[in-house]
């Protein structure tokens, strides 16, 4: 990790660490390659502080082994993890599992594909997460005509297969080690799951995984301790104290990460449009206050594919909603999208 934290202190005070008149100075969440290595140095340091607390001494071993986590760069993906799984022995009669596994690299995504922006970071310590997960879950092979896949989510295959073996990625054994790694992140305060009685059941799990993170992404209060300024990711001064994070990781100064809690809460909207001659109100909370995750938001709760236009009420007149008025929006406001 000290590797991949060098340098981090002239990269918190970098605006962007491109060259003067790029694209990033006007947008704070551009993905440049400064503000891409901060969260991957943010990253590095979750992996260490959640692996260290794992009881499982092979467990922890794997998770502080000398793999790189590297930004994932494939658009299809939020994470993947490259592991060579070798010697299978049968399990059960129509399993098999791995006696060798041999992790080679994770892979994070952090910039959101076509957009050059960063993505939430709470995206991004939930993807970590999830790629560890798999690093110390055993390969396991099921003998089925059902893929897998299709058989967690409840899609009918779209032909008829004969039985053969496929790879289970997401076992029950996998969202096993995933839930214990999310207890270990809460305890630490570094990720945790929105409240619901069995959020660490395999069926809770498999839902957050499959929510679409570019419409409803985890909102910033899911990592209280992790705060994104100006686009560049960082603990808090608290934190770096707390956790004994080496000196070289960028920490947030206290003002800012004030300033940061005031701007970047969740925003409760109340969205009507007009759908097929007859007016349409929705109820939602965006975790981010960026017009594109309301407009996003707002979006999917009428069904519109595209927002082209947010009015907000102003002195009994409807005005465009832009980055000056969102800048003095409480808690909550009530929108009209076209």
């Amino acid at each position: 990790m000290d590797q991949a934290c060098e340098g981090m202190e002239s990269v918190a005070e970098s605006t962007c660490g491109c060259e003067e008149g790029c694209f990033c100075v006007s947008d704070p969440f551009a993905a440049s390659p400064a503000r891409i290595q901060s969260y991957l140095c943010v990253l590095e340091a979750v992996r260490r502080i959640v692996s260290e607390d794992v009881a499982s001494e092979e467990h922890r071993k794997v998770l502080l082994g000398t793999w790189r986590l590297r930004a994932e760069k494939r658009e299809q993906y939020l994470g993947h993890c490259v592991c060579k799984h070798e010697q299978w022995r049968l399990v059960g009669q129509d399993r098999k599992q791995s006696l060798v596994n041999r992790l080679r690299a994770v892979y994070v995504r952090v910039e959101r594909h076509g957009s050059r922006r960063v993505l939430p970071f709470t995206v991004c310590v939930a993807t970590l997460l999830h790629e560890m997960a798999h690093a110390i879950t055993p390969g396991e092979l099921v003998f089925t005509s059902t893929p897998p896949a299709d058989a967690a989510t409840g899609r009918n295959p779209t032909k008829r297969r004969k039985a053969q073996w496929y790879f289970d990625a997401h076992s029950s054994r996998f969202y096993d080690n995933f839930a214990m790694l999310l207890r270990i992140a809460e305890r630490r305060r570094l990720f945790v799951l929105p409240p619901r009685a069995d959020k660490y059941s395999m069926r809770a799990l498999r839902r957050f995984d499959d929510r679409d993170v570019d419409v409803i992404p985890p909102p910033a209060s899911c990592a209280p301790l992790l705060v994104a300024t100006d686009g560049s990711l960082c603990f808090s001064n608290a934190q770096a104290q707390d956790q004994g994070l080496h000196q070289g990781l960028a920490v947030a100064d206290p003002s800012e990460v004030q300033r940061v809690a005031r701007h970047t809460g969740s925003l409760r909207i109340n969205v009507s449009a007009m759908r097929r001659k007859r007016m349409v109100k929705k109820t939602g909370v965006v975790p981010e206050r960026t017009l594109e995750a309301i407009k996003r938001h707002a979006a999917a709760k009428v069904g519109m594919k595209t927002v082209h236009s947010i009015k907000v009420e102003r002195d009994g007149q409807h005005v465009e909603l832009d980055e000056a008025v969102l800048e003095t929006l409480g808690s909550e406001v009530s929108i009209v999208v076209s």
